[in-house]
């Protein structure tokens, strides 16, 4: 159980880079991750996990479910729009706090990865080509009408500077720029931390291969950062006067 506990960020990461280049991989060539894996099965020489898969799967994976394709994809939208949200709500009222604490936080968190994990179940059971598609139009559509907002803010400030009323309509824009730009950072950070999670494994290897510090050495310098703490006591306050 401790074992687990320790490493199961990294087991996560692995199952999340293998996944996001199935789902890659599948997209990319029109057919589904289980006959991406066959493919791969069959050129290294495993033939009996190639015909099994084509032939013999269960139903869980060679049959196409689209209820359950639908179902992903929506939890898939759910998952990174709360993603975005949550750390932009949670510090409403402090930006530092948004953008020194919360927003991080995304960078590397497990919900990064089960993004991919849906994604992958959601390409078993159908084509990700027209969820992407519409995905891509409809950030296009909200890009256009953040393009015309920001123009007509522009337009309505410069008349009010002209009429010299600038301190009367600036408290009107201030509230709607400032969301805009806390949600447009939300989803910002949240993407990157969905990409990041499908490179996490080969990002740890190539941080482990260029470490200055053997595994060995980094164990034994936390354990006797521990055993300082432990020995340490706070001071208990001034000593009374005789």
């Amino acid at each position: 159980m401790r074992s687990w506990q320790d490493n199961r960020e990294q087991v996560y990461n692995v199952v999340a880079t293998l996944a996001a280049t199935l789902v890659i991989s599948a997209t990319v060539t029109g057919s589904r991750p289980s006959d991406v894996v066959a493919a791969v099965a069959d050129s290294v020489g495993l033939t009996s996990v190639d015909v099994w898969l084509r032939s013999g799967a269960p139903p869980f994976i060679s049959a196409s479910m689209r209820q359950l394709h639908d179902g992903m994809v929506i939890a898939t939208v759910l998952l990174f729009v709360f993603m975005a949200l949550v750390p932009v709500m949670q510090t409403r009222h402090d930006d530092e706090q948004l953008l020194g604490l919360r927003l991080i936080r995304l960078l590397g968190s497990p919900a990064a990865s089960t993004l991919w994990i849906l994604l992958l179940i959601a390409a078993q059971h159908g084509s990700l080509r027209s969820d992407l598609a519409a995905w891509r139009s409809t950030l296009s559509a909200i890009a256009a009408w953040a393009v015309a907002g920001v123009i007509l803010a522009c337009v309505a400030y410069a008349s009010a500077r002209r009429s010299r009323a600038q301190d009367l309509i600036r408290p009107l824009l201030a509230a709607p720029i400032r969301a805009s730009w806390r949600l447009l950072l939300g989803a910002s950070t949240a993407l990157i931390a969905v990409l990041l999670a499908a490179i996490a494994f080969p990002l740890a290897v190539a941080s482990w291969m260029c470490a200055l510090e053997s595994d060995s050495a980094r164990r034994s310098r936390r354990q006797a950062d521990e055993t300082l703490a432990q020995l340490w006591q706070p001071p208990s306050g001034a000593k009374p006067m005789a």
